[in-house]
């Protein structure tokens, strides 16, 4: 809000989802005052943060005085030079006024297997043809290979597509024979999305180190993407 503007409220009104029925709030600011404006962060672990639960709503009120009793508005009209109140419309100016509040989402993204074996990391080259885009994505890769040779494993990287930083998942499952060679598949999604992409991983084990490749298809929220791919691991201690 800008000078007009004298309490804001932001809260959780759970849904049937939700573990309890009581409110929760995010932030009040009941005497608002136009230097506050800037972005606010929980000082608090990500699981000791607020939850939103599916069917949860998110509320926001804001409260306004436009008369010479609210501070804020002497102060705008002096630097106005002006010395009575105007009307207010919604606007991005000091002038104007606002009933705007900026949420930003964490989520926890599995950076390591249980058991992990190797670990290392990812490199994939994601293509949107629609969008005119290709982009490295690269991040952390981890994999258990059992006794049996069974194989597990997962991977993330973050890539900057039309100015967003999407969290994209990989999880692979499949096995490595006696001779090191490996097979299976790799599975994968981006955080916030509900569509996945599942492709055929092929890969060797020399020694302590594990390399895998993949290229796969998918369309994602309708746009078609291309992923060409590889891991990079070696034995963990």
């Amino acid at each position: 809000m800008h000078y007009v503007g004298t309490d804001m409220r932001l809260w959780i009104q759970r849904g049937g989802q939700a573990p309890s029925g009581e409110e929760a709030c995010l932030l009040h600011t009941p005497a608002w005052d136009f230097d506050w404006q800037q972005f606010y962060f929980y000082d608090a672990a990500a699981d000791q943060a607020p939850i939103i639960y599916p069917g949860d709503s998110l509320w926001l009120q804001c409260t306004f005085d436009n008369t010479l009793d609210n501070p804020g508005v002497v102060r705008a009209l002096e630097e106005a030079d002006l010395d009575a109140p105007l009307d207010v419309a919604l606007g991005e100016g000091s002038l104007d006024e606002m009933c705007i509040a900026v949420i930003g989402q964490v989520s926890e993204v599995p950076m390591k297997t249980a058991d992990e074996s190797h670990a290392g990391t990812a490199g994939v080259t994601i293509s949107v043809p629609a969008a005119s885009f290709t982009g490295l994505c690269s991040g952390p890769a981890s994999v258990r290979i059992a006794d049996d040779g069974q194989l597990q494993g997962l991977a993330a990287c973050g890539l900057d597509f039309a100015g967003q930083l999407l969290t994209v998942e990989y999880s692979l499952d499949g096995s490595v024979d006696e001779s090191g060679a490996g097979e299976g598949q790799i599975t994968t999604s981006i955080l916030g999305v509900d569509d996945t992409v599942t492709s055929p991983w092929s890969g060797s084990l020399d020694g302590d180190t594990l390399q895998i490749s993949f290229e796969g298809a998918g369309s994602f929220s309708g746009y078609p993407t291309t992923f060409d791919g590889s891991l990079t691991l070696t034995a963990t201690p």
